[in-house]
């Protein structure tokens, strides 16, 4: 008997630690953008697109789907 293999739905865990929306753009912490190894998660990251939070630090913008976590 064979398995399907099934495709799994690739989204990045984000949390308020490392992330914010800005104008309906989420924006995630460059920590959190060069811990991302999975290659079609990483691709959706613009690190041209960049903003900066006072407690955050230095963000990057994600296209990407993700998951919000509490």
């Amino acid at each position: 008997m064979s398995f399907k293999k099934f495709p799994t739905k690739r989204k990045i865990r984000v949390s308020a630690k490392n992330s914010k929306v800005l104008n309906g753009e989420l924006f995630i912490t460059e920590l959190k953008a060069i811990s991302v190894k999975i290659k079609d998660l990483a691709e959706k990251i613009d690190w041209q697109n960049k903003a900066f939070h006072p407690s955050l630090g230095k963000m990057v913008s994600y296209s990407g789907k993700y998951i919000r976590v509490v």
